[in-house]
């Protein structure tokens, strides 16, 4: 699925999205949006509800940020210009047993390295 929406976060911005779903092995989601509203400074600030940590994807300053409210999911944001950001979210599809979010933050952090890869060789 492929949307523009609106996001609070990114200040009201239409910011696009691009999201699947998959039930096997596992039930899992995940939705990918490119940021030209927001930089990385919004996540490196310490304003957000959500424990972040530095990591690097593919040469890129990144995070892994975990929402403090809500466990179903981890983002990796990847900073990829000033003002400008790749969010990758990977969420639990909801069956049981739950997906550990050390594991959901593992296949984010794959996610982002796979299309960060797109984006370089698209340049």
């Amino acid at each position: 699925m492929f949307d523009a929406a609106p996001v609070a976060l990114y200040g009201g911005a239409d910011v696009p999205l691009c999201a699947i779903r998959g039930f096997q092995p596992r039930a899992v989601a995940v939705g990918i949006s490119v940021v030209t509203s927001a930089g990385m400074e919004l996540y490196t600030s310490g304003d957000l509800a959500a424990e972040v940590r530095p990591v690097q994807v593919r040469g890129f300053p990144a995070v892994v940020a975990l929402p403090t409210r809500f466990t179903g999911y981890c983002s990796v944001i990847v900073d990829v210009a000033p003002g400008q950001l790749l969010d990758v979210q990977f969420r639990d599809g909801g069956r049981n047993p739950p997906i550990s979010r050390d594991q959901l933050c593992r296949d984010a952090e794959q996610v982002a390295e796979i299309a960060m890869g797109t984006l370089i060789a698209s340049r």
